[in-house]
């Protein structure tokens, strides 16, 4: 029987550590997780595992997009950091004894929202021109969608790179053209860009487009004349781009219509120039509701019905300031007429005495007789005897 003998076995599980247990990145940046070992028998396998939301994924030298890894250099190098790359990690290395395991290692990668900026001011835009509004978004990460929100009367539209009468809104050039500008497109633009951070978005610019259908209005939306009186019914016109091409009116009565031009019969006016409506002499058949219409390359505009009665027997009040400017105009004029006619009558009947003291000193004697003589006065026709 042989003496007891003792065996001392060297060697076990490798035994791994790591360095910080959180580490902090930012986004695109390249990150070394480090991992050091101590081990006989000596370690045959290294890789790493990383734990998000509890699933774990290998990662060893052959993963894209990393360095190290291996027996030689087991450190973990991430190039170019992402969001997908944030979790917990731990080192792991084999020898023929066993499997050893560092504590985890959190790491997070940081980033930050797209910066959105558009052009400050826009200057106003003609109907039918195009502009376009520049976009800037700088963002790390990338931005993976852009759009455009238009903010109008409290009503908020979306606008992408499928939006009908646009081009650009896309990751490449986040800028966007109108190509054919509408008064609809009038209102207040934000450019927004979305990364895996979240969602930036811009400072609002206001849109003014210029033109449009006509802005047609009547001042007033009653009128009331007598038969055989002038009436107008005054229409505005604004809004005038693209340039108004026709003016017209309808009359409404009793659920019919008549279309008015400026070659309708007994009418003035209704004409680009001069779009109110004017009857020289009223009858009490044009009683009705008219409206006044404008017409460019847009539309037609029309005003509210301004309704018109006519009675007869009735005498509409003159005592305006443009009729008492009439009436004082025309006693000028009469005043001028008539002092005028007084003057060449004098001039005449001095002529006529003249001439008739000749004849009497050539006869010798002045003749006093029956018959009569025209002379001009202020009056239109007077004997002299």
């Amino acid at each position: 029987m042989s003496r007891p003998i003792n065996v001392t076995v060297i060697g076990g599980e490798p035994v791994v550590n790591v360095g910080y247990k959180i580490s902090s990145i930012g986004y695109g940046e390249k990150v070394t997780l480090f991992c050091n070992m101590t081990a006989y028998p000596n370690v045959t396998h290294v890789y790493w595992e990383k734990e998000v939301n509890r699933t774990k994924n290998v990662i060893n030298s052959w993963t894209v997009g990393i360095r190290g890894a291996s027996v030689e250099a087991p450190s973990l190098t991430i190039m170019k950091s992402s969001t997908a790359d944030a979790g917990n990690y731990r080192c792991v290395a084999t020898n023929d004894v066993g499997t050893g395991y560092s504590e985890s290692i959190s790491l997070k990668v940081i980033g930050k929202l797209p910066i959105v900026s558009v052009t400050p001011v826009l200057q106003p835009v003609n109907y039918g021109e195009s502009l376009n509004i520049t976009c800037d978004v700088n963002a790390n990460p990338q931005a993976t969608i852009v759009y455009w929100e238009k903010k109008s009367k409290g009503i908020i539209k979306v606008m992408n790179n499928e939006t009908t009468g646009t081009a650009g809104i896309t990751v490449e050039n986040p800028s966007m053209t109108l190509l054919h500008a509408t008064d609809s497109d009038s209102g207040y633009y934000k450019c927004f860009a979305v990364n895996e951070f979240g969602l930036g978005y811009s400072s609002s610019v206001r849109l003014t487009v210029i033109g449009g259908l006509p802005e047609v209005s009547v001042p007033s939306l009653t009128y009331l004349t007598g038969t055989g009186h002038t009436i107008a019914i005054s229409c505005s016109v604004k809004n005038t781009f693209p340039k108004v091409s026709k003016v017209y009116w309808k009359r409404y009565l009793h659920g019919s219509s008549t279309i008015i031009s400026s070659t309708s019969i007994g009418i003035k006016g209704v004409t680009v120039g001069n779009p109110s409506l004017i009857i020289p002499s009223a009858m009490e058949s044009m009683t009705g509701e008219y409206t006044c219409f404008a017409v460019n390359s847009v539309g037609t505009g029309s005003s509210f019905p301004a309704k018109l009665t006519v009675k007869t027997g009735f005498i509409p009040d003159v005592n305006s300031e443009d009729s008492n400017s009439i009436k004082n105009n025309s006693k000028t004029v009469m005043t001028m007429i008539i002092t005028a006619v007084g003057a060449i009558a004098a001039v005449v009947s001095t002529f006529i005495a003249y001439c008739g003291y000749k004849h009497s000193k050539r006869s010798g004697n002045l003749q006093q007789s029956g018959s009569q003589q025209t002379v001009f006065t202020t009056e239109p026709k007077t004997s002299a005897g």
